[in-house]
């Protein structure tokens, strides 16, 4: 139990020293006092954010090299050991805004700006963030929900249809992208503009203007080849409503604030199902982003639990991590049981 605690909560087995002093300790409560121990320590804000830093900018994206990693790794650690509520870093990772540098020499650095916008930018093509690509990040990494294969028809096994797809990558349609440095500097800026801005900006001697944003919260879909097919969908939460006439934007974080809802049909269980599959090995669905009916999860009734527990706790990460650690299933040997060896589904 000691040395997987220390793996799970701060990234490194323990001392023998600190092994033994465990072994020796004759309180009953000395497992629980350990947990709270180690989340206390700053080295578990920085293992958790290793571990949340490579969910968020996967090292096979474009201009990867030109995102402020170790920025990315202090901000989410900081969240991490100040135990910030998880809807307010989920919401300051969908909603960044600021400058970066489109493209750029390999040992050369990003420009200074917000390290959460790295997230935007890691769903990108040619250096711009694209609105589908952020929809299918999104929706895997804080809904549990795998949409990408919606993107071009309808999903051969979940229940998502490709005008489904586009609808909520409508949340992300007016994500823009001007330039924002003067002369060669080759800066661009992430904002979400005003209704029916143009914005103009000279790139490398050419002109170029950056399509005007649409009236409502609206996307055409695209073909295979992302070419626009001029079938046009309005935003739509994932399994739920069309935004009402008249919403107001700014439309990533309306999405932002249904998505961090305590009465949310994944927001809750996705974050409670990543955690246990961090501590347990495997999610309670397997795989921890496809939430759907036809993968039910092996213990459905602790899913519920945990996920009841997070909303209750006002999204408190840490509470959730105390609760698994001190659950009976957590603390037993990982020796399997005669004829139990393949039993993954029962941890």
């Amino acid at each position: 139990f000691v040395r997987r605690a220390y793996l799970d909560l701060v990234g490194n087995i323990p001392t023998a020293a600190q092994t033994v002093a465990f072994l020796d300790d004759p309180s009953p409560g000395k497992r629980t006092k350990l947990v709270d121990d180690l989340l206390a320590r700053p080295e578990h804000g920085k293992h958790a954010a290793v571990v949340w830093a490579k969910l968020l900018v996967p090292n096979t994206v474009p201009v990867y090299r030109n995102i402020d990693h170790p920025g990315l790794r202090r901000w989410l650690a900081d969240g991490f050991n100040a135990n910030r509520p998880w809807p307010d870093v989920v919401t300051d990772l969908v909603t960044a805004g600021g400058v970066y540098r489109p493209k750029g020499k390999p040992n050369e650095k990003p420009p200074a700006t917000a390290p959460e916008l790295a997230f935007v930018l890691a769903s990108n093509k040619d250096g711009r963030p694209q609105p589908y690509l952020l929809a299918g990040a999104t929706a895997k990494l804080f809904l549990g929900v795998q949409i990408e294969c919606a993107q071009c028809h309808n999903h051969p096994f979940g229940p998502w249809k490709r005008a489904e797809f586009w609808a909520f990558a409508a949340f992300f349609e007016r994500v823009r992208y001007p330039r924002a440095g003067k002369g060669d500097d080759d800066i661009a800026e992430v904002i979400e503009p005003a209704t029916g801005k143009r914005l103009e900006y000279a790139e490398k001697g050419r002109h170029t203007v950056v399509p005007a944003v649409r009236p409502e919260p609206e996307i055409e879909i695209d073909d295979d080849g992302n070419v626009p097919t001029g079938k046009v969908v309005r935003a739509r939460f994932l399994g739920g409503a069309e935004l009402p006439p008249g919403t107001a934007g700014p439309y990533r974080k309306v999405l932002a604030d249904w998505m961090t809802s305590p009465d949310n049909p994944y927001f809750a269980r996705a974050a409670v199902n990543r955690l246990w599959a961090d501590l347990m090995g495997r999610g309670l669905v397997d795989p921890v982003d496809d939430l759907q009916e036809d993968n039910r999860p092996s213990h459905p009734a602790a899913l519920d639990a945990l996920a009841a527990e997070f909303v209750a706790s006002g999204f408190d990460r840490k509470h959730v991590i105390r609760c698994i650690c001190a659950t009976k299933a957590y603390r037993r040997t990982s020796s399997p049981a005669a004829g139990n060896r393949d039993a993954k589904g029962l941890y």
